[in-house]
């Protein structure tokens, strides 16, 4: 799916893979390289932690009962193979 959203990182993180998603732009236009950014969410597969219900458990065992969104959220999974089916 492609987005026209305007990115807003939230953390430190997010902000580091703006910038590489920026800096492969940057190389495609100057020297003619194909580059596609990718951002995979919600993969589960062989050695992968299920990072909702790890976030959760870290935030109640700290006292932390606040999560971002509304509660209405809806969240697909998608296999790690497929996934990587996709962008090849």
């Amino acid at each position: 799916i492609l987005t026209s959203a305007r990115p807003n990182p939230m953390s430190p993180y997010g902000f580091s893979k703006l910038s590489a998603e920026l800096l492969a732009q940057e190389y495609s236009q100057c020297f003619g390289v194909n580059s596609i950014s990718v951002r995979p969410f919600s993969l589960y597969g062989p050695g992968l932690k299920k990072q909702l219900l790890w976030d959760a458990c870290n935030k109640f065992s700290k006292g932390i009962g606040e999560f971002f969104g509304t509660g209405e959220e809806v969240r697909d999974w998608l296999h790690v193979e497929d996934a990587s089916s996709m962008i090849v």
